[in-house]
């Protein structure tokens, strides 16, 4: 799940990658279907928001990868 701000992972999409930025996950976290997720951040401050609100919600974060 790409959770990097959409202007930014247009400029550099994530191949498979689900794009869906952290200011628009608790509003739209109903259409992530699978429990385990893998992130695709800039910067640590998406890492930390988008880890803490995907395990809030029941999701196991299995890492992450960090994509400037």
């Amino acid at each position: 799940m790409d959770v990097r701000d959409y202007p930014v992972s247009a400029k550099n999409p994530v191949e498979g990658a689900m794009p869906l930025p952290v200011a628009y996950l608790k509003r739209e976290i109903g259409v992530v279907t699978s429990k385990n997720v893998h992130l695709i951040v800039s910067d640590r401050l998406e890492r930390n928001l988008g880890i803490r609100m995907m395990q809030d919600n029941g999701f196991k974060v299995t890492g992450y990868t960090c994509v400037k």
